[in-house]
């Protein structure tokens, strides 16, 4: 069998932005102040997915993760990603991506890096469109480990109003924590 070709490795300040004043930077505080994080991941999708879509295909996306780490019983023993999710624009294609931070769990340390990556594709590659073509390719699926808190104001880079809140989200045991359409006519 092939090896797979997942991009793993630290995220450091290099390529993150830094601190931004106003309501991002409160969030960002927030966001510091829930972690210690282990996994900042970014899937991005297709050109021209709706947000909510994203987020429909993020809590797939979770769902078959979760099932993958903590078994098909993880909803009723309560073990599941823990973390935030961002929705984010491209600054130049009508193109989104969403990036995770997700919390450390014990069931981690189970698994080396190379089958957390297998794991980590396998449910990605595993979340379908209606038509039945998947929604990720491997090149758009970034695994990395967290290292410090630059990838918090990375996330939240596109949170400056109270409009843009709609864009961070929490996990839960059935993928984002919120109905998926709070994003109201601001929004696409």
């Amino acid at each position: 069998m092939k090896p797979r070709k997942v991009v793993a490795r630290k995220a450091n300040a290099t390529g993150f932005s830094k601190l931004k004043p106003g309501l991002s930077s409160l969030y960002q505080e927030f966001v510091r102040q829930c972690g210690p994080f282990e996994f900042f991941v970014t899937l991005t999708f297709p050109w021209g997915t709706s947000a909510r879509a994203c987020c429909k295909y993020t809590s797939q996306y979770l769902k078959m993760h979760n099932k993958m780490i903590f078994g098909r019983e993880y909803y009723e023993k309560s073990d599941f990603i823990q973390g935030f999710a961002f929705v984010e624009d491209h600054r130049n294609r009508d193109e989104k991506h969403v990036h995770l931070l997700i919390m450390p769990h014990a069931r981690y340390d189970r698994f080396t890096l190379t089958q957390h990556q297998d794991i980590f594709v396998n449910s990605a590659l595993k979340v379908r469109k209606p038509n039945g073509k998947r929604v990720f390719k491997k090149e758009y699926i970034d695994l990395r480990y967290y290292d410090n808190d630059g990838a918090v104001g990375y996330s939240t880079k596109q949170i400056w109003s109270p409009n843009d809140l709609s864009r961070m989200k929490t996990l839960d045991k059935s993928g984002l924590t919120d109905d998926l359409d709070d994003f109201g006519p601001h929004y696409r």
